[in-house]
């Protein structure tokens, strides 16, 4: 018998707030960001796609785009999520989403005090029907968005292993031995087919788990570099700002976390 498709939505944030100040240019994210606002006068802008958000619009962000942000209005009730799919679905044409707002979506949350994080997260029904609406939102997402290239066996198995190992390191030369390549053989599979060197490939899963254990304000700074290999706070912002183009307190200031 067949086993049915599970995407493994893992919820990182949900926010019900109200927004007065919403300016920022060049966010990035590693994962996926729903926005519904219920008042209009703020737009998001990728590219030259500009969407404004709107009560009767939802809008899905997939991981790894860079977008503009802005609050033109002096206030605006904003809802967000923020989660993480499985494959095909880490691997999407970047684009901005847009879905009809349907009233049954939104008629629970419309019920919750504003700024109120801890309701939210403690509310096993609010929990179930927001990854209710994540889930028929993806079905409606066209198949030929979804990017389904298929990898070497041994180059996913190879990467796999490196993310089994962001804390404590791999070198290129264990890698290769791991693929049974040399080290030659195994950095241009990389080149050709990630377009990044290991390390380089490294470097990327262990920023990409970082922004996700920024989401958890009960870990410092110090805590998240150490967890994600870097061998101090300093190094670790240093590369996080190369790659996201801020540091990592001004990532948590700017998705609110």
């Amino acid at each position: 018998m067949g086993v049915f498709y599970d995407p493994n939505i893992r919820l990182l944030s949900v926010r019900w707030i109200r927004l007065s100040a919403w300016c920022y240019d060049d966010l990035r994210a590693s994962f996926w960001r729903l926005y519904w606002d219920a008042d209009p006068g703020a737009f998001i802008r990728y590219g030259r796609q500009r969407v404004d958000l709107e009560p009767g619009r939802i809008v899905l962000i997939p991981p790894g785009m860079v977008i503009v942000q802005r609050l033109a209005a002096p206030m605006a009730r904003h809802f967000s999520v923020h989660f993480l799919v499985d494959a095909p679905f880490d691997r999407m044409a970047p684009r901005l989403y847009t879905f009809p707002a349907e009233e049954v979506f939104f008629r629970p949350i419309l019920a919750f005090p504003l700024d109120r994080l801890d309701a939210l997260r403690d509310d096993v029904t609010m929990s179930l029907a927001i990854r209710g609406m994540i889930l028929c939102l993806l079905a409606c997402i066209p198949m030929h968005d979804i990017v389904q290239r298929k990898l070497p066996v041994r180059l996913m198995e190879s990467m796999r292993h490196v993310e089994a190992n962001l804390r404590s390191g791999i070198s290129n030369r264990e890698i290769a031995e791991r693929m049974g390549v040399s080290v030659n053989v195994m950095m241009r599979e990389y080149r050709e087919e990630l377009s990044l060197s290991p390390q380089e490939f490294l470097r990327q899963k262990r920023i990409e788990r970082a922004c996700l254990l920024l989401h958890d304000p009960a870990r410092s700074i110090k805590q998240i570099a150490d967890e994600t290999g870097f061998c101090d706070r300093y190094h670790f912002s240093r590369v996080f700002k190369a790659i996201q183009g801020l540091s990592p307190l001004q990532y948590r200031q700017r998705h609110g976390l």
